[in-house]
């Protein structure tokens, strides 16, 4: 039977779950760039952030006439923004990203607000 590394086997893993627990959907991205600075000032890196509010690192290359070489990754993730909070307290969104609405209910949701956050527990029909 193959088994594989759990994320306290290998810090790349370690990394990766630290990243993804910090919730950073479009335009809410600032925390998960504070995060980032931070681990790679802490690897001896210079980030800086550009004006779009991207984070990036300058390096060397060995060889001036080598070809540039660009590394990139999204820092937002798929989310939805609250459009309408019923008297019941219903919950009224439109999607934002690639969201596609038959896939809510299978993962907890983070609901972000200007100062808390709640995750809510979504239950899917079984047929």
């Amino acid at each position: 039977m193959t088994t594989y590394p759990t994320i306290n086997d290998h810090p790349v893993l370690a990394l990766f779950a630290e990243l993804l627990a910090v919730p950073s959907p479009s335009s809410r991205e600032d925390a998960l760039a504070e995060v980032i600075r931070a681990k790679l000032q802490s690897y001896g890196y210079q980030p800086e952030t550009d004006a779009a509010r991207n984070v990036l690192v300058r390096l060397a290359g060995r060889d001036a006439s080598g070809p540039l070489t660009c590394f990139a990754a999204h820092m937002d993730e798929i989310g939805m923004v609250v459009t309408k909070i019923g008297d019941d307290g219903a919950l009224s969104v439109d999607r934002s990203g690639g969201l596609y609405p038959w896939k809510l209910g299978e993962e907890p949701v983070t609901i972000l607000g200007d100062e808390a956050q709640i995750t809510l527990e979504g239950r899917r029909s079984h047929h």
